[in-house]
């Protein structure tokens, strides 16, 4: 009997300490729960965090792509700026080169705005007869002086002797004669002195034959079968024309002397003068 009450008693302890353990568990869990549950806060703090991070270098990573992109239009637009200034400086020059055309153009009697093309072939081949005119005078007039330097040369051939020499001389001032009027022909000199030949002298004069050299050449505009007149002081002492041009100087023939019968000397001024009397 006493037996039986030891084993219940033992019982009951056994299930009374089961039931505190199980409490005990039970508590622990609990208390686990808890505290990841007061911890879930603090987590939810470092993902915001992470979150703004995230954002602000994204956010860095657009601004510096933006600073490139500003960077790279920039630079275009320099490269963009200097070839408008080039282009700038072609369209100036294209406009005055069409300035400098259409001067030119109406110089020679061409409306640019309004053009004709009927007159532009008139005028063209009105150029065209004016150009093969030009050539023929110049042929005769290469001709004629041909003629006055092969008489030249027979002047100065001819031997000493006075009615041969005068001969000769006649002939030359014959051709020379020939020469003044066809280098004259269909020509309206202006009356004054051309620039460069009033400051010619007579720095030779051969009389025998009539030869005078002048201290004019090419370089002076001086030119073959140019008529030019001799003065001493203000007054007309002779004629002469040019038969043979040089760099610095030229040759002439006496053509004629003035009404008081002086000769040309060494000295005398010479001009190309319209009307010259004398």
């Amino acid at each position: 009997m006493n037996r039986s009450l030891f084993h219940l008693s033992f019982l009951h302890r056994g299930w009374h300490c089961a039931i505190l353990g199980l409490v005990g568990c039970v508590v622990g869990v609990g208390s686990g729960l808890a505290q990841q549950a007061v911890a879930l806060p603090v987590k939810g703090e470092n993902i915001e965090i992470q979150e703004l991070r995230a954002a602000l270098e994204a956010t860095q990573r657009q601004v510096k792509a933006a600073q490139e992109k500003s960077a790279a239009l920039e630079k275009q637009n320099q490269s963009l700026a200097v070839s408008l200034a080039e282009a700038n400086r072609a369209l100036e020059k294209r406009e005055a080169a069409y300035k400098q055309t259409v001067i030119q153009l109406e110089s020679l009697g061409v409306d640019v705005l309004n053009p004709d093309p009927h007159a532009i072939e008139q005028r063209l081949l009105k150029a065209v007869r004016e150009r093969d005119a030009a050539r023929e005078e110049a042929s005769q007039v290469s001709s004629q002086l041909g003629r006055v330097v092969e008489g030249v040369l027979e002047m100065l051939s001819v031997p000493d002797d006075a009615v041969a020499v005068q001969g000769a001389v006649a002939k030359v001032k014959k051709l020379l004669e020939n020469s003044g009027a066809l280098l004259a022909h269909d020509k309206s000199p202006t009356p004054g002195v051309i620039p460069g030949i009033s400051q010619g002298r007579v720095v030779s004069v051969d009389t025998k034959i009539g030869l005078v050299v002048l201290n004019l050449g090419q370089t002076s505009g001086m030119r073959v079968g140019m008529p030019l007149a001799v003065y001493r002081e203000d007054r007309a002492v002779g004629s002469i024309l040019v038969v043979d041009v040089r760099d610095s100087i030229a040759g002439a023939l006496v053509r004629e002397r003035s009404q008081s019968g002086e000769d040309v000397k060494v000295g005398d001024r010479v001009e190309l003068r319209a009307g010259d009397k004398l």
